[in-house]
């Protein structure tokens, strides 16, 4: 694929259907690993495993509801709970192991993928493009070297924090005024020296405008909304989203409720984040990033991720261009993956 082509091959003559399954759909956000794990019962066995090639009566996400939703790729978190988690590193390292054991399983429907030319190779190969992210760097345990350790076992996004302080930077629920610490400013630069994706979604004020002023590349909200929409300290403001855009980044909109409405959510509340932020900065800017299997309620219409082509048809009721929907499901994001990924 040439520099300027698009992975899209869709047509003007396509009915919505058609059309979002002629379109590169990149979900930027999903927590399913930890379903993936399978919990732990009172003697601390685990139990009530799930599968990824199992199609699930509970959770949202699986290789056959993947399919359904059309996604082409998708971005797989891995989570260590700061307040839970005695040792992230090894927690993680088990997350990743769980999930690489998910996709040999698999292999002919999902792999991994670590640059964007095996992104296009997934899609030519009708495969679902999994990428790695991290998300909170406890695992690094203050220590920016150990990036690159789980650069070489696939990662290549990375979210500084996950709400709460660490030893990287403060989270959206800590202190307004304290950012990124000096550990957190050598892991921007080595993140930036190897090309693995920054992610702002969980800083705070300050952490986000550090990062941004520190990092040399485009960074992502993997996993973010409209703050004038939805006042919530995981929301961005639109000082925050026109700086994302302006940078070269993406923002993925998050379909957890209490991140898009006081009131019920439903797919059209999604939907007017999605508008929101595309009328503020142009669609380029603007993607998807569920957080499917990181909430207990989901939006009535976006049950889980086979729901996503009926985002499509909405956005083209609403009005949105066909390429403005087309950048929005996944090649505003691809474009990020272009620049950065190596």
């Amino acid at each position: 694929m040439q520099e300027n082509e698009t992975i899209s091959s869709s047509t003007e003559e396509d009915g919505w259907e058609d059309f979002h399954k002629r379109s590169f759909v990149v979900d930027c956000h999903t927590d399913v690993v930890l379903e993936l794990f399978g919990r732990k019962d009172m003697f601390g066995d685990r139990k009530d495993f799930r599968r990824l090639a199992d199609r699930g009566a509970r959770g949202h996400v699986d290789i056959p509801r993947l399919i359904d939703g059309g996604i082409d790729c998708q971005v797989f978190a891995i989570w260590s709970d700061p307040r839970r988690s005695e040792n992230p590193t090894l927690r993680s390292l088990e997350l990743i192991a769980q999930l690489l054991t998910e996709f040999d399983a698999n292999r002919s429907k999902i792999r991994l993928v670590r640059t964007f030319s095996e992104i296009e190779s997934a899609k030519d190969e009708k495969k679902i493009a999994a990428l790695l992210s991290l998300e909170g760097g406890e695992p690094l345990a203050d220590r920016p070297s150990l990036l690159r350790v789980f650069y070489e076992m696939g990662v290549r996004s990375l979210g500084l924090t996950w709400s709460y302080r660490n030893q990287l930077a403060f989270g959206n629920r800590e202190n307004p005024k304290s950012g990124l610490t000096e550990s957190g400013f050598e892991v921007v630069k080595e993140a930036n020296n190897l090309g693995v994706i920054l992610d702002v979604s969980h800083l705070n004020e300050a952490g986000f405008y550090d990062l941004a002023s520190a990092s040399r590349g485009p960074f992502i909200a993997s996993h973010s909304n409209a703050r004038s929409l939805r006042e919530h300290k995981r929301n961005l403001d639109d000082r925050q989203i026109r700086l994302v855009a302006d940078r070269g980044g993406a923002i993925g909109i998050n379909f957890t409720p209490s991140f898009l409405s006081d009131t019920q959510a439903t797919i059209e509340t999604a939907c007017k984040h999605i508008i929101y932020m595309t009328k503020l900065v142009g669609s380029e800017y603007v993607g998807l990033g569920s957080d499917f299997d990181g909430m207990e309620v989901t939006p009535v219409g976006l049950e889980d991720v086979s729901k996503v082509p009926e985002i499509t048809r909405r956005l083209l009721e609403s009005g949105l261009s066909r390429k403005e929907v087309e950048n929005i499901l996944g090649l505003s994001f691809m474009r990020v993956f272009r620049e950065v990924l190596k």
